[in-house]
């Protein structure tokens, strides 16, 4: 079977496109795309085809085009009934459905059941929820999983917002180099995890390392992390480097990190007055490697651990998850130096709200220049800007940054070009300039945080 679409929750509802033909032979007969795929679903039966999430969802979602939530209620019984996995995608179509026939019961009833399997329903579910209930706390939970909104919601959004006692919707907003809104005055936050946030997200890391490798039995990893975390008792860093990232930037396929890389990193940390610390598998730093390095490379590594600079993951350790830790860790004006956009599906193990408003403040793109005489090449750190580029309310207005304009490629156009080029896709931070902003402005009911 056609794999489903993807688990952003199918943002149309599964709801496609279809020929003229098809389109009159629906208006001619009513349900007739319901009773087909009720009958495809009914001949894989019989022919003892094997059940799957796909088949179920296929049944939802066809309900849900033909505008019957009761039917695809049960048929989402079913789907809970089975041993399949519980997917966003089967979930999506009904809670549109039912914010488009006004059923706000049971939307959130679907919603509840989204967030009981750690599912967080996608950016056209909160604006289908925000249309359904004209309740501006829904746009506070909308805030908490979308970040950073598409721009063809805008409209909808707007004319909702001014239903619910908004002033005014200014699109394109301009938002200055200090935070303050061009269009409202209001000043935009530098939003962080606050310290129980943070407690949270350092504790599913250590549990993800610790259950990496279940046979190891006899708790190497876990003494490993513990030395690791007692290190870290002794000493502060407030520049966490991705040693291997900025090692093998624009290496050409080298299997050996280039080590000049990294102090030149380093180095540049320490002129801007930070405490830097280099995170590196050992891999990296094997004596057989180090004997192949020239001398000044051998040199710069001794130097790195006489100034307690480097820290290395011993072999069956993933050191992603040391310099992630390392970081999170260091608090609030702490930043992690690399290029990675963390979008491996381990990371996806975490708590994604979280995870997400902690990247957005700490993560640091660097760039070096070229190689000049003497063996050196400028550092470019691009930080954070000193706001959130985040959706956010002082609780008398919203600010929503269009998605389009906070990177240079999307998640598909970055799955795309990796497969063409064998170096890394860096996504560029995203400059004040070209960031655009739908600006909610009035006296709306003060939202109350989610609980």
């Amino acid at each position: 079977e056609e794999e489903a679409e993807e688990e952003d929750g199918g943002e149309r509802g599964g709801v496609g496109e279809e020929a003229p033909e098809a389109a009159a032979a629906a208006v001619s007969e009513p349900k007739r795309r319901l009773r087909l795929a009720g009958e495809v679903y009914e001949y894989m039966r019989a022919c003892e085809v094997e059940e799957s999430e796909q088949a179920f969802t296929m049944m939802i979602r066809a309900c849900c085009n033909e505008g019957e939530l009761e039917e695809a209620m049960s048929w989402l019984g079913k789907l809970r009934r089975s041993e399949f996995k519980l997917r966003l995608r089967s979930v999506s179509p009904a809670i549109q459905l039912a914010c488009r026939v006004s059923d706000v019961a049971t939307a959130r009833e679907l919603v509840s059941l989204a967030e009981a399997h750690e599912l967080h329903i996608s950016e056209e579910d909160h604006v289908s929820l925000f249309e359904a209930t004209r309740d501006v706390r829904q746009l506070v939970e909308m805030s908490l999983d979308i970040h950073a909104p598409s721009k063809r919601v805008w409209d909808r959004v707007a004319r909702v917002a001014v239903q619910c006692g908004f002033v005014r919707a200014t699109p394109d907003a301009v938002v200055s180099a200090t935070g303050a809104c061009g269009a409202c005055g209001a000043a935009l936050r530098s939003i962080d995890l606050v310290p129980e946030a943070r407690r949270r997200l350092l504790a599913q890391i250590e549990q993800l390392v610790v259950a990496a490798e279940p046979e190891d039995r006899a708790g190497r990893k876990s003494r490993q992390w513990s030395t690791f975390k007692t290190w870290l008792d002794e000493r502060r860093f407030d520049a966490v480097v991705d040693g291997a990232n900025v090692g093998f930037f624009n290496n050409g396929g080298a299997e050996c990190v280039d080590f000049r890389h990294v102090d030149l990193v380093l180095r540049h940390c320490l002129n801007l007055g930070r405490s830097p610390l280099v995170v590196l598998h050992s891999r990296h730093l094997a004596d057989h490697r180090l004997a192949a390095a020239p001398p000044e490379v051998r040199e710069l590594v001794k130097s790195w651990r006489r100034g307690g600079y480097l820290y290395s993951c011993n072999q069956g350790n993933n050191d992603d998850w040391y310099w992630l830790y390392a970081a999170v860790r260091a608090g609030e004006g702490a930043v992690l130096i690399s290029n990675d956009e963390m979008r491996d599906h381990h990371f996806g193990m975490l708590s994604r709200r979280h995870f997400l408003v902690w990247k957005e403040r700490h993560l640091t793109k660097f760039d070096l220049g070229p190689w000049r005489p003497g063996g050196l090449r400028a550092v470019h750190l691009t930080f954070p800007l000193p706001f959130s580029t985040r959706m956010q309310t002082d609780g008398a207005s919203f600010h929503l940054p269009a998605n389009e304009s906070l990177a240079g490629a999307t998640d598909k156009d970055l799955s795309s070009k990796n497969q063409q080029h064998s170096t890394p896709v860096v996504v560029p931070r995203p400059t004040i300039d070209n960031v655009r902003w739908l600006c909610l402005a009035g006296r709306a009911p003060e939202p109350s945080e989610p609980e």
